[in-house]
């Protein structure tokens, strides 16, 4: 089963995602720190945001790895990384790329 929990920033999402899959024993998958992941790789490397063909690549290249909060990496969490997200656009083909 899959649940998706739209809206705005800073609106709780996350905060709601995490209980509901606790009551109900589902993982959660924060794709917002998918859209984080690759926008910081690509700007890393200097790939241009708006180029869709560099960043489907670059996202077959990557590999995501979420810690469940341990270790992780805070930088893609960054207001300036955040800021350079595009929710539209290629943003939607990283999900599909990564959830299969």
């Amino acid at each position: 089963m899959i649940v998706a929990i739209d809206g705005p920033a800073g609106s709780g999402k996350s905060t709601i995602a995490k209980e509901i899959a606790r009551q109900l024993g589902f993982n959660k998958l924060d794709t917002g720190a998918m859209y984080r992941a690759v926008t910081f790789a690509a700007l890393d490397r200097g790939i241009d945001l708006d180029d869709e063909a560099a960043i489907d690549a670059l996202a077959e290249q990557i590999e995501i790895r979420f810690t469940n909060g341990t270790g992780e990496d805070t930088r893609p969490a960054a207001p300036v990384i955040t800021l350079k997200v595009d929710p539209g656009g290629y943003m939607e083909e990283i999900v599909l790329f990564c959830i299969g």
